[in-house]
């Protein structure tokens, strides 16, 4: 079984692709390695998260698209923490 992660940073992002690059640049920037990156995407228009993400190619990051159209920042990042691996959450 895989080891959970002791750090879980939750990163809502709609229409934000220079954000979400540099927060999760930040991430692996860490030296502190026992971590996950939840990235909720609130059904982004402008941007195609998902292909930022997987540019950034480590199992770490995990990536959620809203189930319903824009429900905003405060429910995309319920979202993240209601999917976090720890009990340690960071929110961006």
């Amino acid at each position: 079984m895989a080891k959970s992660p002791k750090v879980s940073f939750i990163i809502p992002s709609y229409n934000r692709p220079n954000f979400l690059k540099a927060a999760l640049g930040s991430c692996l920037a860490q030296t502190f390695e026992d971590w996950e990156a939840v990235v909720i995407d609130d059904h982004s228009d402008k941007a195609d998260l998902e292909a930022i993400i997987k540019n950034f190619d480590d199992d770490r990051i995990c990536y959620i698209k809203q189930k319903i159209d824009l429900k905003g920042e405060a429910a995309a990042r319920q979202t993240g923490i209601d999917n976090a691996s720890t009990d340690i959450l960071i929110t961006l």
